[in-house]
């Protein structure tokens, strides 16, 4: 959540906050759950996830081969030994949302058996 935040704050996309201490500082009132910031018109057709240049971001979508790459280099940085992607975040928020491990929704498009496994191996539904 934060990396999206930070790409809509460095492109000034919202229409009333422009700090993410603005943000921060926000208090939602307490009988919802969920508080939306309403974005810019001029940004309304903008790709969120762009191609970047040596002068920051473009305006062309970036691939989901890019994207993965990227996901990928970031999580060997923050010290994870397995590429991490896309599917375990949402796996990850599948959890948290059922309080058990959906297998039936889990990604087959794993590089192999073993990768899944290595993935899975601290996770155990809970019964």
């Amino acid at each position: 959540m934060l990396y999206i935040l930070a790409l809509a704050l460095a492109d000034d996309a919202f229409k009333d906050y422009s700090t993410l201490e603005e943000i921060f500082e926000l208090e939602p009132p307490r009988d919802q759950n969920i508080w939306h910031l309403e974005w810019k018109d001029s940004v309304l057709d903008l790709p969120v996830f762009r191609k970047m240049s040596l002068h920051g971001p473009t305006d062309t979508i970036q691939s989901s081969s890019s994207y993965d790459r990227q996901l990928s280099d970031s999580g060997h940085r923050a010290g994870f030994e397995v590429n991490i992607s896309v599917h375990d975040a949402r796996r990850e928020a599948l959890v948290k949302a059922d309080g058990k491990l959906s297998f039936q929704l889990c990604p087959v498009h794993h590089r192999g058996s073993s990768q899944f496994e290595q993935t899975m191996a601290t996770q155990s539904p809970k019964e």
